[in-house]
C-alpha cells in the first residue's frame, strides 16, 4: 500500500472515529441535560475540563514519532522508555490539578476521594495513548481509530442502558472508554512488534534522547490545552452565571466538532508530506496546495455556515435556547478557525523539520489567551472574553508562524 492510500486509510478511520465520538457526545450530554439540573451539569463540565487536562500532550508520543520518522530502528526500547517519562509527567500533572481544585468554586462539594478516583482513571490514558503516535508514524493511525470506535460505543451504550446516578460517576464513564480503548491498542501495537516483557529496559541513553524533543513537544501539549480547554475554568473563576457556563459550553461543542473535521486530515499530514518532501518533490508541492486550500477556504466557508446556524443546532440538539448574544458565539467560532490555521501551519513545520518556533509560540499563546481574556471580561464580560481570545491566536502563532516559514523558504533558496 503506497503512502496516499494509506493515509487515506488514515483519515478514513480518524473521520469515523471522530465521527462516532461526536455521535456518542451528542447523546450523552442529551442524557445527562436530561437527568440532571443545571447546578450539576455545570458540575460535570467543570469536571470534565479540570480531568481533561490530566490528559495535556506530555510530548513523548510526538518525541517517539520523531526518531521513528528519522529511522530509528529500536522500537520496543523507544516505547518502554517513552512510556516511562509519559506515566512520571502524567502523574506529577494529576498532583498538580487535584491540589488545584481545591481553588475552584465549582468542585469546592465534590468529595476529594471522589476526585481521586476522576484523576486516577485520566491519568491512565497518556502513557496507554503514545501507541498513536507509533502507529502514526508508520501510517496506522486508523488501527487506533478502530479500538477507540469500539469502546466510544460501548461508553455509550453504558449511558443508554444504566443510571448515571452523580456527575462523578458521569465523568468516569466517559474516560474509561477512552483509557480501554487506549490499552487495548497497546496491547495489540506490542504483539505486533513481538514484544516480550525481557525487552523491558530502562536505558538512560534512550531517556536523554527522548527528553529534549519531549519536554519541547510537552510545553505545546500544555500550553494547548490551556487554550483549547481552559474557557469554561476561566469564566468559572471570573464569576460566570451556571446559565452562561452551559450555553457556552454548548457552543465551544459545537466548535469542537468544526476543529475536529478538519483534523482528522491534518493529523496524518506529518508522516505524509515528511515522506514526499525527501522522495517525491512534485507530488509534495500538489498535496500541499490541496491541503492548504481544504483548511483555509474550507474552514472559512464552515465558520460562516456555522454561526449561522449555531443556535438552531443547539436547540434541536438540546433544547436548550441561547440567550447569549451572537457576537459572542462569533468570537468563539472566529477563535476556532484561527486556531485550525495554525495548528495546520504547526504541522507543515513540522514536515520540514521546523520545531524551536512552536513551543514558544504555542506558550505565548497560552499566556495571552489568559490575559487577554481577562482584560475582555473586564470589559465587557463573556462578549469581551470571547472576541478576545482570537487576537491571541494571530499574534503569537499565526504571525510568526508564517514569518518563520517565510525566512526558511528564503534561507533554502540562497543556498547554493
Amino acid at each position: 500500500m503506497n503512502v496516499i492510500k494509506r493515509f487515506k486509510f488514515d483519515v478514513a478511520g480518524f473521520a469515523l472515529y471522530k465521527f462516532i465520538q461526536v455521535l456518542s457526545t451528542i447523546i450523552i450530554t442529551k442524557i445527562l441535560l436530561q437527568q440532571f439540573s443545571v447546578d450539576e451539569y455545570a458540575q460535570i463540565i467543570i469536571l470534565t475540563t479540570i480531568s481533561q487536562f490530566v490528559l495535556i500532550d506530555t510530548g513523548t508520543g510526538d518525541s517517539l514519532k520523531k526518531h521513528i520518522l528519522a529511522g530509528e530502528k529500536e522500537v520496543n526500547n523507544l516505547i518502554v522508555n517513552g512510556f516511562c517519562i509519559t506515566a512520571v509527567l502524567s502523574l506529577l500533572i494529576s498532583f498538580f490539578l487535584y491540589c488545584f481544585t481545591y481553588f475552584i468554586p465549582t468542585t469546592q462539594d465534590v468529595n476529594k476521594n471522589s476526585l481521586i478516583i476522576v484523576f486516577a482513571m485520566s491519568f491512565l490514558v497518556m502513557p496507554f495513548k503514545i501507541c498513536r503516535e507509533v502507529l502514526s508514524s508508520y501510517q496506522k493511525t486508523y488501527i487506533h481509530s478502530v479500538f477507540l470506535i469500539i469502546f466510544t460505543i460501548m461508553g455509550t451504550l453504558y449511558f443508554l442502558l444504566f443510571n448515571v446516578k452523580s456527575p462523578v460517576q458521569a465523568v468516569i464513564a466517559q474516560q474509561a472508554s477512552i483509557v480501554l480503548g487506549n490499552v487495548g491498542c497497546m496491547i495489540y501495537l506490542l504483539y505486533r512488534f513481538n514484544f516480550k516483557f525481557t525487552d523491558i529496559s530502562i536505558s538512560l541513553r534512550q531517556l536523554s534522547r527522548l527528553f529534549p524533543d519531549s519536554a519541547r513537544f510537552f510545553i505545546i501539549g500544555l500550553s494547548l490545552m490551556i487554550i483549547n480547554g481552559i474557557d469554561l475554568l476561566l469564566l468559572d473563576s471570573f464569576g460566570a452565571q451556571s446559565d452562561d457556563i452551559t450555553e457556552v459550553s454548548l457552543i465551544l461543542k459545537i466548535c469542537i466538532y468544526m476543529h475536529t473535521f478538519f483534523m482528522f486530515v491534518i493529523y496524518p499530514s506529518w508522516p505524509l508530506l515528511n515522506y514526499l518532501k525527501r522522495n517525491e518533490a512534485l507530488k509534495y508541492k500538489k498535496v500541499k496546495l490541496f491541503l492548504s486550500f481544504f483548511i483555509v477556504i474550507g474552514g472559512a466557508i464552515v465558520s460562516i455556515i456555522l454561526y449561522l446556524l449555531y443556535g438552531r443546532i443547539i436547540s434541536y440538539w438540546t433544547n436548550v435556547d441561547i440567550k447569549l448574544q451572537s457576537e459572542v458565539a462569533a468570537g468563539f467560532i472566529l477563535f476556532t478557525y484561527f486556531r485550525l490555521l495554525a495548528d495546520y501551519i504547526d504541522y507543515f513545520l513540522r514536515s520540514e523539520n521546523i520545531f524551536q518556533i512552536q513551543a514558544i509560540s504555542t506558550f505565548a499563546e497560552a499566556l495571552f489567551h489568559i490575559i487577554l481574556g481577562y482584560v475582555g471580561w473586564c470589559f465587557s464580560g463573556v462578549l469581551g472574553f470571547s472576541l478576545s481570545l482570537p487576537l491571541s491566536t494571530i499574534i503569537c502563532r499565526i504571525l510568526p508562524y508564517l514569518i518563520t516559514y517565510s525566512k526558511n523558504r528564503e534561507a533554502l533558496k540562497c543556498k547554493p
